[in-house]
């Protein structure tokens, strides 16, 4: 029985697909980097080594380190000893007598009591070819490193980076399916948080509408009813989004705790802003629009630099402007509480900035007077009514263009 000789290049090519298995059985970054390193030792039989990654700051980190000296983390600067020459380069090397090559670091083998005879050290590139790290080997226990030893980490290393980029995403897939996770549960108690039906106020009918632009919204609002007063709050923090949602929910927490019928409404205010400039440096600031309606049905209201309250009804349109600055600008302001007139057949709207700058496909703002006219067409009707019409002239407005914040609408109509 004649046997068929194995060529020493299949050889090759199946112990090198043999060892890519190894590489690949794994989506771990960590473990992909210390198989290499391991399978790399071996291969070329050398006492140990090092697989530095770069890092932010351009330096070179081993992330592992095969030795028989128990050694530490070693951080490289750009540049420094020649795995740094490599990093730089993008080239291999091989040095023997490193000892008498000035571009080598004996600071390892200083610390450590370790001895560098020869090493090769090997640029790791990603599959763009940008270089990521460096893999170097230590005392290779027979002989001189050969070019062969670059060949054969050469054909390695493609599937090494492969491996890597596999890791790589599958690390911001994990990443990504967290986040997801996480805005979902800030989702769900954000929605927690607003009213789950509109309040019932005597002599007073009241609808809302809130839509936010993400999953989680700067926006808020909420009704505070005792025994005294019910307080309709409409806020919209700054920004989007996450923060601004975090924000937002502080307050609610705040609100439930102080907002009471016996409290000055100018100086609830007063403490909110300070409170809110103390808190976020001045990062985040909030507009919003305070309004109490006492059980004799007389309203007050203050506003920290939100668009104006917009009336209309049976009588004529107007509208109550702001009483102060946004919330949290600057400490220890002063905010204005005025009385607020609605007659019976009136409707009093309260929106957040995501209607009157709601733009068209040629970039024209709704506007305040937007607002006001769309209010007037459809006053006539219910609270609810109201909200419907407002709602769908924005949509007509935008003409299937993309709204670019949150929206919040409350209509209050007085029996």
């Amino acid at each position: 029985m004649v046997h068929e000789a194995i060529h020493p290049a299949d050889n090759r090519s199946r112990k090198i697909l043999d060892l890519a298995k190894q590489i690949h059985s794994t989506l771990e970054l960590d473990d992909i980097l210390a198989t290499f390193l391991k399978l790399s030792v071996q291969e070329l039989g050398t006492d140990g080594g090092t697989i530095y990654f770069l890092n932010s700051d351009g330096c070179l980190e081993s992330k592992h380190i095969i030795s028989s000296h128990k050694i530490s983390k070693i951080v490289l600067n750009p540049g420094e000893g020649i795995a740094g020459l490599v990093a730089e380069r993008g080239t291999s090397v091989i040095r023997e007598d490193v000892q008498e090559d000035h571009q080598f670091s004996s600071i390892i083998d200083e610390r450590y009591g370790f001895h560098t005879r020869n090493l090769i050290c090997f640029p790791l590139k990603d599959h763009q070819g940008e270089v990521i790290g460096v893999l170097q080997l230590v005392n290779k226990r027979s002989g001189a490193f050969e070019d062969s030893d670059i060949s054969f980490l050469e054909d390695i290393s493609t599937f090494v980076a492969l491996a890597v980029k596999n890791a790589q995403y599958y690390a911001d897939s994990m990443e990504r399916a967290r986040m997801a996770q996480e805005i979902k549960v800030a989702h769900d108690i954000q929605q927690s948080l607003l009213p789950s039906e509109d309040p019932d106020i005597k002599g007073f009918t009241v609808a809302s509408l809130f839509i936010p632009c993400y999953e989680v919204a700067g926006d808020f609002f909420n009704f505070y009813s005792d025994e005294e007063a019910a307080h309709i709050v409409l806020i919209d923090v700054s920004g989007k989004g996450v923060g601004a949602a975090m924000v937002a929910s502080a307050l609610h927490i705040y609100l439930s705790l102080r907002l009471t019928s016996n409290v000055s409404m100018s100086g609830f205010v007063h403490e909110l802003n300070d409170y809110l400039h103390a808190t976020l440096n001045g990062e985040h600031y909030a507009t919003g629009i305070f309004l109490r309606i006492r059980q004799n049905g007389e309203m007050e209201y203050v506003s920290a630099g939100h668009p104006p309250i917009l009336v209309a009804g049976s009588g004529a349109e107007r509208s109550y402007p702001s009483t102060g600055l946004p919330l949290g600008i600057l400490p220890d302001r002063f905010f204005d509480c005025l009385p607020l007139e609605l007659y019976p057949g009136e409707s009093a709207c309260l929106y957040s900035d995501g209607f009157n700058e709601t733009l068209d496909p040629d970039d024209e703002e709704f506007g305040i007077e937007g607002v006001q006219g769309s209010l007037t067409r459809h006053s006539p009707g219910s609270p609810r009514d109201i909200i419907t019409g407002i709602h769908q002239d924005i949509l007509d407005f935008q003409k299937g263009t993309q709204g670019n914040d949150d929206r919040t609408l409350i209509v209050v109509n007085r029996n």
